[in-house]
């Protein structure tokens, strides 16, 4: 059903919950299934698995080089490398774009999570200048796990019909994903509150 209703969907943010409901081989096997399931053709399988093992690993509190390393099976400089555009003359590095929602998703996932020094909000603005808009939600949604709840506007928690709903969600998520701190998630969710 899930892949159903994601079908056609030229990004990978829906994929998100993958990387918080699953872990080791369930996460790759669901991954793979679930984007198969919803159309994703051989050629971009590698970038959905890429794109849910990054969030698995910023969900799993590793550090942003170290996470992209692992998702990536790559050494971070060349990771950085392939999905950024450097700057050139007044243009700033920006991701690098084919025009494939999954690998776009990727490379702008990659580029925005080693901007250093800039969280979620100042990144949006960057991320719907240079990127489709499921492209920059995908690349936002890691930035999200990178930042935490905190770092989300709260003004953008009232555009969203769905938040309190979403909040509602939040203890039985604390309760099925193994291992987790609860104290860390339990903070993270209630900063949604405010």
């Amino acid at each position: 059903d899930v892949a159903r209703r994601h079908q056609g969907v030229p990004a990978t943010g829906w994929l998100l919950p993958v990387a918080i409901a699953r872990t080791g081989s369930d996460l790759t096997d669901d991954t793979l299934l679930l984007a198969s399931a919803a159309g994703a053709t051989p050629d971009v399988l590698g970038a959905c698995l890429t794109y849910v093992m990054l969030a698995s690993e910023l969900l799993a509190a590793q550090p942003v080089h170290r996470a992209i390393e692992l998702a990536s099976c790559k050494p971070v400089g060349l990771a950085v490398d392939e999905a950024t555009r450097p700057a050139t003359g007044s243009q700033p590095t920006r991701p690098r774009l084919c025009g494939i929602g999954p690998i776009d998703a990727v490379n702008a996932g990659i580029w925005a999570l080693t901007q250093t020094g800039y969280r979620l909000a100042s990144l949006a603005a960057s991320l719907a200048h240079w990127c489709e808009p499921w492209v920059a939600a995908a690349a936002a949604g890691l930035l999200g796990l990178r930042d935490g709840c905190a770092a989300v506007p709260a003004q953008w928690y009232r555009l969203v019909d769905a938040a309190p709903a979403c909040m509602d969600l939040a203890p039985e998520m604390v309760r099925s994903v193994p291992c987790a701190d609860t104290r860390h998630l339990t903070i993270v969710t209630s900063s949604l509150a405010s």
